[in-house]
């Protein structure tokens, strides 16, 4: 075993901590009565999307398959299968950032089914052409070289071939579910009290820290490009982010502190090559657009995403991975090899690919069973109708 798999190990482990964040989050987000339900999302969502990467999304983002024997598997002292879980890992936060829009009306299992869809079938087009084997998008006879005749894509830790795209896909079920009942009364939002807002806040936080150790893991396998300007840029863009916070006050806090998690987004695609200040810079832009990008969404577009993950994953993952070829730049201190026009053009494509495969797949699973819940279901809450789990009060009235 070498460092490769150390990292690889390691970064796995976080990977699913941050998930778990997301998870926790979601869980201090929605009313009491929804608890239950968005912690056992958890369990069952990671399940079925590494089974579906295993089966059929790592082959097509890397070519490499595991029908093959015991011993053709432990090649390398199972290096493949170390990277697998790795990336599998990372895979895993794309149902965690989904089911945070969905909460309180989709089913357990049309979000799982959904979620595991595009973890097997439409992430890895995106993961292979810019970490993988695929050259549709980058390399020498992709879109990018062969259209338009530009440098490659550019995104070291997921911003936009994992955290747009999952945000952009939430969008689409958003879209098709609608808002919660009595969201919406007369245009006006009506608010409701956050089962622990704490408890939000902390899994923001998880999430953003492990992006720390995450980022630096993806240099496995090539750690000749290995730098350690990478995760202290993640932790300038965190801080950034938590400055970010005290832009509008007016947000409640704990929505406010979901800055701290676009700060690490905004810098994860070119923490590679940023400069620290321009890190600390874009980590303060993407927490600020995420305040401003959720309130418009909820009080202006009049749509109900209970967790905000199109602002905070899809918009300001974009915003990640525009900055990157904004920040690359050496007359920014960057240290080059990234081109804004590349990264305009993937991030856009992203944002297509994720949004379209996400209306489609909303669509067709609601057209086919019903995404959404019933309405008693909803009223009631999701822990007593699925899982006969009651508020402490309703027991005390029996």
């Amino acid at each position: 075993m070498d460092i490769n798999t150390l990292f690889l190990l390691f970064g796995g482990i976080l990977a699913l901590i941050a998930a778990f964040g997301l998870f926790m989050k979601q869980a201090g987000t929605v009313r009491r009565k929804n608890t239950i339900t968005a912690f056992s999302l958890f369990p069952l969502s990671w399940v079925f999307a590494v089974l579906g990467y295993f089966l059929i999304g790592f082959t097509i983002s890397y070519g490499y398959h595991f029908f093959s024997s015991g011993e053709a598997l432990n090649a390398n002292q199972g290096y493949q299968a170390l990277r697998f879980f790795f990336l599998s890992s990372l895979a895993c936060l794309i149902p965690a950032i989904i089911s945070g829009s969905l909460a309180e009306r989709a089913t357990l299992k049309g979000q799982i089914i959904a979620s595991t869809i595009l973890v097997a079938l439409i992430y890895p087009l995106l993961e292979g052409t810019v970490w993988g084997n695929l050259v549709w998008l980058n390399g020498r006879t992709g879109l990018l070289k062969e259209w338009f005749n530009l440098p490659a894509f550019h995104d070291l830790g997921g911003a936009v071939i994992l955290n747009l795209f999952a945000g952009f896909a939430a969008l689409g079920g958003v879209l098709v579910l609608g808002p919660r009942l009595e969201r919406y009364i007369k245009g006006k939002v009506q608010e409701s009290a956050a089962s622990s807002p704490v408890l939000a806040a902390i899994g923001n936080w998880i999430a953003a820290l492990c992006l720390i150790g995450i980022v630096f893991a993806r240099f496995s396998g090539d750690m000749n490009k290995a730098t350690a300007l990478a995760p202290m840029n993640v932790l300038l863009g965190i801080a950034g982010g938590a400055i970010a916070q005290f832009v509008l006050l007016k947000e409640e806090w704990h929505i406010r502190q979901g800055s701290v998690l676009a700060g690490a987004i905004s810098v994860l695609a070119g923490a590679d090559v940023f400069h620290p200040l321009f890190a600390l810079a874009s980590g303060f832009i993407g927490g600020v657009l995420f305040l401003f990008a959720n309130r418009w969404t909820v009080h202006n577009l009049k749509l109900d995403d209970t967790c905000g993950a199109w602002p905070l994953h899809g918009l300001v993952g974009a915003w990640g991975g525009i900055a990157a070829g904004i920040g690359g730049y050496s007359f920014l201190g960057g240290l080059g090899g990234v081109n804004v026009l590349s990264q305009l053009i993937g991030t856009l494509v992203a944002a297509i690919l994720g949004l379209g495969f996400g209306l489609i797949v909303f669509l067709l699973l609601n057209l086919a069973a019903g995404l959404r819940t019933k309405q008693e279901t909803e009223r009631l809450g999701m822990d007593i109708a699925l899982f006969k789990i009651a508020l402490p009060e309703e027991v005390k009235k029996k």
